[in-house]
């Protein structure tokens, strides 16, 4: 029995000493990154001899190689055999890499709870925290782990984790500070100069950001990443040429990233090369169909082209793959109100207010309620907009023009004034006030805004044309007709400029050349509000240069042009120039029609009562000569003599135009 007892002892060594062989075989697999060969050793020593460490050292060769599942094993094998921090620290990072993350922490917890001075699992700790994205922990825990750690190299990875987890926590500052201390540590790792580019970027650091971008190319030229951030970097310096080159250079690199190809697409767009844009758009979507921004900005290259249709039906699209996307709600509303549609537009604006309150969307609403004419509610949303951004001057602009359409002058110059104050002195605010000014009859006020608005904007015709008006309701026809032969020299297809000239040459008594201005104003489009006035002028410039066979038309279709809301005075002349002509059918029923719309009009009656005498119906006319008696009895003028006026056709009360109505 003794003898056996030496023989299972000495076994026991042997197997002891051949584990320890297969172990220390396994290890030098390891070192070398062999890792199969080194867990088929591991497997062999734990086979000869069950160890802890064994097992644990296998878990290390499984993680290395993607298995996690049989690292976990052999892990816990481990632990529950020897409660080591270190088996612990590697189970979390197994367990972290298959997105248990509370079991993760839960490992690392207990590794602390073993060992609270090993900086190593504070620093896992902290990739598992940010992982959770409580990135304030995970800073906590990389401050605990630069604490603790003594060894100078194993500092890199805290400082490298802690300033990127800084970056995204929004410490840009503290971001770069230890970002610089990790590539003090490791000059000549390109991660960390490329996430002190990222930093440095979202510093609007742009150039530096550059700097970092290309030291991460110069160590690592085959990395795809590095030359896209470097490519952006180049885009927000408008480098355009730069941003370009680096984008390529990227896809040469990885021809798969849809996003490089985004970005370079946008490179494209800033450059106004559409097509080049659209195709790398294209090609974006074909890498990735899920990305609404992709869609997004193909919309943003149609916007810019002016083909609304087409960037409607991309914002659409990409409103399809996230119906909450603000930028797309936005321009798709912008879309559809430069299209016309107003209602869509309107609904747009309001999706997107429903879910972020934005200076830019108040105003945009507010100028599709202005022009749906809903002037309160356009009011309301300029109200809101200033609400958002009381120093952005130019929705106090848009709300003096609510108040102008309102007529709310004095509140539309308060604004006015408010917006120039806060630096905004664009021309069409002046012009603005000038009309506010006017509207309250301070023409001179308005004269004075006016000049300032030309002075700024000198091609501008419609300022012109809005001076002349004041011009002409001061009657200083002369000037008027300055202005707006200037404005015709700018804009030379646009009706109401002859108009006005053509009245302001009426009242100078240019009849000739106020009627060539007025059928010239006819020619040309948007004239429905004031054709009738023009051909009336026509007709009474006619008459006073005594052409009234060419009067009689012109009275004609000024009435025609104007049947929803008759005038009598259009009848009044008309009837007046058929008296001239001896047509007196024709005279009598116009001056009828006036007394019709007026029976008041002392006038008409005495003018109808030589009508009524030249067809012999005598009692009829002394009945109107009596009439206008009664109507203006102390105007000496309708006093008539009825022998004297026998052969008399007419009598001229005043000159063609001038009848009072």
């Amino acid at each position: 029995m003794k003898r056996f007892g030496k023989t299972r002892g000495a076994l026991e060594k042997q197997h002891e000493k051949e584990a320890h062989e297969k172990y220390q075989r396994g290890l030098k697999e390891l070192a070398s990154k062999n890792y199969e060969a080194a867990a088929e050793s591991f497997t062999l020593a734990i086979n000869t001899k069950t160890l802890p460490m064994y097992h644990f050292y296998r878990g290390n060769c499984y993680k290395q190689m993607g298995d996690f599942d049989r690292a976990l094993l052999d892990y816990t094998v481990a632990i529950d055999n020897d409660e080591n921090p270190q088996y612990f620290m590697h189970r979390g990072i197994c367990q972290r890499a298959m997105n248990k993350l509370q079991k993760s922490l839960d490992d690392f917890n207990r590794a602390i709870e073993l060992d609270p001075k090993n900086g190593a699992f504070y620093m896992q700790r902290g990739l598992t925290y940010y992982d959770l994205n409580l990135k304030q922990e995970a800073i906590d825990d990389f401050t605990r782990a630069i604490a603790r750690t003594k060894n100078q190299k194993k500092l890199f990875k805290p400082y490298f984790h802690r300033g990127n987890t800084k970056r995204e926590h929004g410490e840009l500052h503290d971001s770069i500070d230890d970002l610089q201390e990790a590539a003090k540590l490791d000059p000549t790792n390109a991660a960390v100069q490329n996430n002190l580019g990222l930093s440095m970027f979202e510093l609007k650091k742009y150039k530096k950001a550059v700097q970092r971008f290309t030291a991460a190319v110069d160590i690592e030229p085959s990395t795809a990443i590095y030359y896209n951030n470097r490519g952006l970097a180049h885009y927000k310096l408008e480098k355009y040429d730069e941003s370009l080159a680096d984008f390529t250079e990227a896809l040469n690199r990885d021809p798969n990233d849809g996003n490089t190809y985004f970005n370079r697409g946008n490179t494209y767009l800033a450059m106004k090369n559409y097509k080049e844009a659209l195709s790398d758009f294209d090609l974006a979507i074909g890498k990735v169909e899920t990305d609404e921004n992709y869609f997004h900005c193909k919309g943003m290259a149609f916007e810019e082209m002016k083909d609304v249709l087409q960037a409607i039906n991309m914002f659409k699209r990409a409103l399809e793959l996230n119906p909450k996307f603000i930028p797309s709600l936005y321009h798709l509303g912008l879309m559809y109100h430069a299209n016309g549609q107003l209602f869509k537009a309107k609904k747009m604006f309001s999706a997107v207010l429903k879910l972020k309150k934005d200076r830019r969307v108040f105003e945009s609403r507010g100028l599709v309620n202005k022009d749906l004419l809903y002037y309160d509610l356009a009011l309301e949303d300029f109200t809101q907009a200033i609400h958002l951004a009381p120093d952005y001057p130019l929705n106090y602009f848009y709300r003096g023009t609510a108040h102008l359409w309102l007529g709310r002058y004095t509140d539309a110059i308060k604004d006015f004034n408010t917006s120039l104050e806060k630096g905004c002195e664009d021309a069409q605010i002046f012009n603005a006030r000038a009309m506010a000014w006017k509207y309250l009859n301070e023409h001179e006020k308005a004269i004075t805004d006016l000049e300032r608005a030309i002075k700024e904007d000198e091609k501008n015709y419609e300022y012109l044309f809005n001076r002349s008006q004041c011009y002409f309701d001061k009657k200083q026809y002369k000037m008027s007709c300055d202005d707006l032969s200037r404005a015709i020299s700018l804009e030379p297809h646009e009706a109401k400029l002859f108009y006005l000239r053509g009245l302001a040459m009426y009242e100078q008594k240019l009849y000739k050349a106020s009627i060539k201005d007025l059928k010239q104003a006819l020619k040309l489009k948007h004239t429905a509000s004031f054709a009738h006035d023009c051909y009336y002028h026509i007709g009474i410039a006619y008459c006073n240069i005594k052409r009234p066979e060419k009067a009689i038309p012109a009275f004609t279709r000024a009435i025609e042009t104007n049947k929803e809301a008759e005038i009598p005075i259009y009848y009044h002349e008309r009837a007046k120039t058929y008296q001239q002509l001896q047509q007196h059918e024709e005279a009598l029923g116009d001056f009828t029609r006036v007394i019709h719309l007026q029976p008041q009009n002392a006038h008409a009656y005495f003018r109808r009562a030589f009508a009524y005498k030249a067809l012999g119906k005598f009692q009829q006319s002394a009945d109107d000569f009596e009439r206008a008696k009664t109507l203006q009895p102390e105007n000496t003028n309708l006093v008539v003599n009825y022998k004297k006026i026998f052969d008399v056709a007419y009598i001229e009360l005043c000159e063609p135009g001038d009848e009072r109505m």
